[in-house]
């Protein structure tokens, strides 16, 4: 191809921004399975450009609707991890994860996963049902979001796959609710 022999990884973000809470996202998907690749759907902002901008998380955040790179731990297998990370991405940032949480046959089955992002706090649901809840840090983002959609590629040296291998991430949607 163009770019020459590798591995390459894709990811999509909406046109639209969000801004100040009061949506639902929602994905339907089935996650990508083996080779270090990573599914995830998840919020990102402008604000993340600086620990400044982010302000603690106020003025914008990462927030991991979830993340699926668990295949080859055996604990944490069939899960997916929930993390927000505010204070951009040098010396300033801070995380919190949320845990991980199990998901009934996330490689070859559709699950939904789903974002409640109130003016409050950030709520987290699996099939529908609430997973996690968090205000962290500073509070919830009050700056723009954007959503994406990303299959990631391992790190350097980590890809572990045989002759042949291929993986995909199946969406069927994802919607964007406002609140009225």
């Amino acid at each position: 191809g163009e770019f020459g022999e590798g591995w390459y990884s894709g990811m999509i973000r909406t046109v639209e921004d969000y801004e100040g809470g009061g949506y639902y996202f929602e994905c339907r998907c089935i996650l990508a399975l083996g080779g270090g690749f990573c599914s995830a759907f998840w919020l990102n902002s402008p604000g993340m450009a600086s620990e400044e901008a982010s302000n603690g998380g106020i003025g914008g955040a990462e927030v991991d609707i979830f993340e699926a790179c668990n295949y080859r731990d055996r604990i944490n297998r069939d899960s997916v991890g929930l993390t927000i990370h505010v204070g951009g991405y040098g010396d300033g940032l801070r995380s919190q994860g949320l845990g991980y949480f199990r998901v009934k046959e996330p490689y070859t089955q559709y699950n939904t996963y789903g974002l409640e992002w109130t003016d409050e706090e950030y709520i987290f649901y699996i099939n529908g049902v609430e997973a996690a809840r968090s205000d962290f840090k500073d509070g919830v983002s009050k700056g723009l979001e954007y959503v994406l959609l990303s299959l990631e590629i391992p790190s350097a040296g980590s890809i572990i796959v045989e002759p042949g291998f291929s993986t995909d991430f199946i969406v069927d949607y994802v919607r964007v609710y406002k609140k009225a």
